[in-house]
């Protein structure tokens, strides 16, 4: 369910169109931008000490914020529009979408930064408290609310995030936006989740780095020869992220990565464990699993009768959670399918191609089958997911409108060569028809998206990818006047 307010409590898409739109935009009028919190490599640490169980680090990081000057520096250096924010943003609405069991009306933004997340948050309706431990970028984030202009009021407290005042859970969301990359002690991020555990009534959205990309890669190599460490950018492992979240008595149901292997920068949504502790080690015992639901806590469950369709490799299912979203489930061999996927479904969003003929990529999601990738569900006008075209020359009674069929591959060639989005095949099984009402039927491609080739240069050059699309869409409509209703079809696309 979608995490807005109770205004906007049907299906989370609705917080899409209100939001993620909006992100798409220039955003020219917004002063926020990218990123809490890289630090300042000319701030100077104060003496102002934290919680007395934890060192330095976790002192250092507040310090170096904890001015006038590290704000408006902050403020300068990262609100600018550039295509990462607004891959942050979308990361951030994406997990929003798939956490949320219900419709939310608190949110906690913590720290808020200069409140560079104020714009799709109020534009979500929700009744936002900004924190941050910097009374600096509190000055900062109040500029940024006023500029907003929102009917809906910003309330702003200085808090510690391992100590804060509010009262347990006190709110339905909760944000916490380039923090734990600060912090390369495991207990220092445990006792930050513990603390957020014992606030959060739903969903926690917090990003950290992951320690399987490119990025991180390259910095542990100019480590090795000579380069000096970067201070501030610890990355770890999606498991020990898990287990992490664990410890502080949290589920991890999805994540989201800006640019997957090659960006460490991840989102993902967290929810409270049933019977969890709030804190570590102390409180009530954590829900011992029984046998039935051992393998399957915190995941989605995926049975035959959400059964949809299978390919040579994936299992598509309807998402349980979401009746306009699909969940892809490999049952036969491994990622690598799917990881080739989602990089060329993340290359065509920072190109913000719309979604007219390629169903949207919404993340992952763990199930009891394994990882899942989610997708929009392409519907007919009356709800019936729509058919493939393979279906209809097979049944070719069961489409009334073949004399279209010339214009539905235009427009669906138009699209591919636009964009220059390039396919592995393009076969009729791999395509659906989607009959709409009161507007033309549309063709949309399911599968075989992206290059398989190991140096994909395809991917990123429009012109190469037209020159291929071309030839194969050629190949495909000749092979498919073969087959038009009433000839023999059934071995043309083996």
């Amino acid at each position: 369910m979608s995490p807005v307010p109770a205004a906007m409590a049907s299906p989370a898409p609705g917080f899409t169109r209100a939001a993620k739109n909006k992100i798409r935009m220039s955003n020219t009028d917004q002063q926020s931008g990218s990123g809490h919190r890289d630090q300042d490599d000319n701030s100077t640490p104060s003496q102002e000490s934290g919680p007395a169980t934890l060192g330095a680090e976790y002192q250092n990081v507040k310090a170096a914020f904890d001015s006038t000057d590290a704000a408006s520096k902050y403020a300068e250096r990262k609100n600018a529009d550039s295509p990462r924010n607004l891959l942050e943003q979308q990361a951030i609405v994406a997990c929003i979408e798939r956490g949320c069991r219900q419709a939310a009306t608190t949110c906690l933004d913590i720290p808020c930064g200069t409140f560079r997340l104020g714009k799709i948050l109020l534009d979500g309706k929700l009744q936002v408290t900004a924190s941050d431990y910097s009374s600096g970028m509190l000055e900062e984030a109040t500029k940024m609310a006023d500029s907003l202009r929102s009917d809906h009021g910003v309330s702003f407290s200085q808090q510690d995030i391992m100590a804060t005042s509010f009262a347990d859970q006190s709110f339905d969301l909760i944000i916490c936006n380039r923090l734990f990359h600060h912090y390369s002690a495991s207990d220092t991020r445990v006792r930050v989740l513990t603390e957020l555990r014992r606030l959060c009534r739903d969903t926690l959205v917090i990003s950290w780095f992951d320690s399987f990309s490119l990025s991180n890669a390259i910095r542990r190599l100019k480590h090795k020869i000579g380069y000096k460490r970067q201070r501030d950018r610890y990355a770890i492992s999606r498991s020990q992220f898990r287990e992490e979240a664990r410890r502080a008595g949290f589920e991890v149901v999805c994540q989201r990565a800006i640019r997957r292997f090659i960006s460490p920068q991840t989102y993902a949504a967290l929810r409270p464990l049933e019977g969890a502790p709030d804190a570590e080690n102390s409180g009530p015992a954590r829900r011992t699993p029984t046998a039935s639901d051992a393998n399957t806590m915190g995941k989605v469950i995926l049975n035959d009768s959400l059964l949809i369709g299978t390919g040579l490799h994936r299992h598509c299912f309807q998402d349980p959670e979401h009746s306009d979203r699909c969940i892809k489930v490999v049952f036969n061999g491994n990622q690598t399918e799917t990881r080739r996927e989602q990089q060329y479904y993340q290359l065509l969003k920072r190109r913000n191609v719309p979604w007219t003929c390629l169903p949207d990529y919404r993340g992952t999601v763990a199930t009891n089958l394994g990882e899942g990738a989610i997708f929009d569900l392409v519907r007919d006008f009356d709800g019936t997911v729509s058919r493939s075209l393979q279906e209809y020359i097979d049944q070719p009674d069961l489409y009334s409108e073949w004399s279209q069929l010339d214009n539905l591959l235009q427009d669906l060639k138009d699209y591919l060569l636009h964009h220059g989005i390039v396919t592995m095949t393009i076969k009729p099984k791999n395509i659906l028809l989607q009959r709409l009402q009161g507007q033309p039927d549309r063709l949309v491609i399911i599968d075989n998206i992206g290059c398989s080739e190991p140096f994909p240069l395809i991917s990123f050059f429009k012109t190469l990818a037209r020159r291929k699309t071309r030839r194969r869409f050629a190949r495909f409509e000749a092979r498919l006047r073969e087959v038009l209703p009433g000839r023999s079809h059934h071995n043309a696309w083996s």
